[in-house]
């Protein structure tokens, strides 16, 4: 693959890696359709990308065995879920996904390769997800409240009042907003930028195993650009939605608040990733 080739088919993969995010964003935060949107452009994508990778689909023997472990997995996550009538969550959607992945990559077709993308997506994403939350979370290790606090709450206090904005932090993880539209607002898990680093990281890994897409010394420098550009952007967004707080009020800043993720991070990362990938 040239160096043109290779720009190109790095460029899409943040590309996709934008979209992901843009649907998982929508889809449990912000409006059902904008994400169904985003889940459509990012099969697209995918689809477009696999075709132009140096190993094109391949049509598989079809397997009974992966189709039934993915019907099990996925009927399994709704019964409990039904059972214990609790919401499907990140975790649940992850796990649902995994098996319906299994399905596609056990149904012979052409678009087997699709369903190895997806079983490896959402294999390496519930890994990641249940060494940073669940485990931290069960040894009372709170690492990622940690971090919400030291590196996203506390550098956009320092930024906002560099410029003049009446906010301080008046708890850990809780900035308060000073002046007429008086407020606390919590940085909370999903303010953390984590599940978009999570999804991205997942994405990237799982299609480099699935298509070969480049060694693994490409896929670590377009990780680190993602991982860069995932921390912007949150921190940027965080600002903007305390900033929005203190100018507008709190009832303002929650009709965006969901919206605003998906947006700054495409606005940072294809700038980024343009001016760094093409070193």
């Amino acid at each position: 693959m040239d160096n043109k080739m290779k720009f190109s088919s790095e460029l899409g993969i943040i590309v996709l890696a934008a979209l992901i995010v843009g649907a998982s964003i929508e889809l449990a935060y912000g409006t059902v359709y904008i994400g169904i949107f985003f889940l459509f452009l990012s099969l697209i994508a995918l689809v477009l990308l696999a075709k132009n990778s140096k190993d094109t689909f391949e049509e598989l023997r079809r397997s009974w065995f992966f189709i039934s472990v993915g019907v099990a997995v996925t009927v399994l996550d709704l019964f409990v879920n039904n059972i214990i009538d609790s919401k499907i969550q990140t975790f649940d959607t992850m796990v649902i996904l995994f098996g319906v992945s299994l399905i596609f990559y056990g149904s012979g077709s052409k678009y087997s390769e699709i369903g190895k993308f997806g079983a490896y997506f959402s294999l390496i994403f519930l890994i990641l997800f249940a060494f940073l939350f669940m485990i931290p979370a069960k040894i009372s290790m709170y690492l990622p409240y940690l971090y919400g606090h030291y590196a996203v709450a506390v550098p956009v206090v320092m930024l906002l009042q560099s410029i003049g904005i009446g906010v301080k932090l008046s708890d850990f993880r809780i900035i308060e907003v000073l002046g007429e539209n008086h407020a606390f607002l919590r940085i909370d898990l999903a303010c953390f930028g984590w599940y978009s680093l999570l999804l991205v990281t997942s994405m990237v890994l799982s299609y480099n195993l699935t298509f070969h897409w480049r060694d693994w010394r490409g896929v670590a420098k377009t990780l680190i650009v993602l991982a860069v550009a995932v921390y912007i952007a949150n921190l940027l967004r965080v600002a903007v939605l305390v900033y929005l707080t203190y100018n507008f009020g709190s009832d303002f800043m929650l009709k965006v608040h969901s919206h605003l993720g998906w947006i700054f991070f495409m606005i940072v990362l294809l700038p980024i990733s343009y001016i760094l990938l093409k070193r």
